[in-house]
């Protein structure tokens, strides 16, 4: 997935409104969007910039009591609304390279600029990155290929909660090395799964509900 160069954020923008006034507003036709402007424009996918690698390690202190991990996540309202819930309930926000939108300002801004700076955030290039990063915390899987619920387990502090991309989930290389670990939302057979940011939501608070809630001051 290319990311959107800078400089190019006006054109997009009315790439943006077109769909608008067209009335699409679906997550796929805003994907489908996307990659076709990251076509026009023709710039070819790249590791980020020196004001990129700025932003993408957060300088919030907090300890965090999970990990959320989005895996190459393609849409920014989405990321906007993950990064909401992970400073709702303490977690770290992770990304992994590549994304289908840039973390410079701009971006923030339209995904959830007034929580990201409570939020202990950081973008990785790689997945080996992220492990070599965190290699004492146990790993959780998201899938819908997934055997047991996520109402099975037990969670502990520190744990890694993987979330795919919006339209690929996990690669099979990430699920198979651990089966045991791979967990699934149960939902009625007419939905194939839930949206990303809303199913980040239901394991990290069902993670505090096993750990009786959240704790600390100013809790609303």
């Amino acid at each position: 997935m290319r990311e959107i160069p800078a400089g190019e954020e006006d054109r997009f923008d009315r790439f943006a409104r077109f769909s608008t006034v067209c009335h699409v507003g679906t997550e796929l036709a805003a994907y489908a969007l996307r990659v076709t402007f990251q076509r026009f424009v023709g710039q070819s996918c790249k590791k980020c910039t020196s004001q990129e690698k700025l932003l993408s390690l957060s300088s919030n202190s907090y300890t965090p009591c999970l990990h959320v991990v989005l895996y190459q996540p393609e849409i920014p309202h989405n990321a906007g609304s993950v990064g909401r819930t992970c400073v709702a309930v303490g977690a770290k926000l992770w990304m992994v390279r590549p994304l289908g939108f840039r973390v410079d300002d701009y971006y923030l801004r339209r995904s959830g600029l007034d929580y990201w700076q409570y939020l202990q955030w950081q973008v990785v290039d790689d997945w080996q990155e992220l492990t070599d990063q965190l290699p004492q915390q146990p790993f959780w899987y998201l899938s819908k290929k997934a055997v047991q619920t996520y109402t099975e387990v037990t969670f502990t502090p520190q744990d890694v909660l993987v979330f795919g991309c919006e339209s690929r989930g996990l690669p099979d290389e990430l699920l198979g090395a651990d089966p045991g670990r791979c967990l699934r939302i149960p939902t009625r057979p007419q939905v194939r799964s839930l949206n990303l940011s809303n199913s980040v939501g239901v394991l990290a608070y069902e993670a505090q509900r096993q750990w009786g809630g959240l704790a600390g001051d100013g809790l609303s």
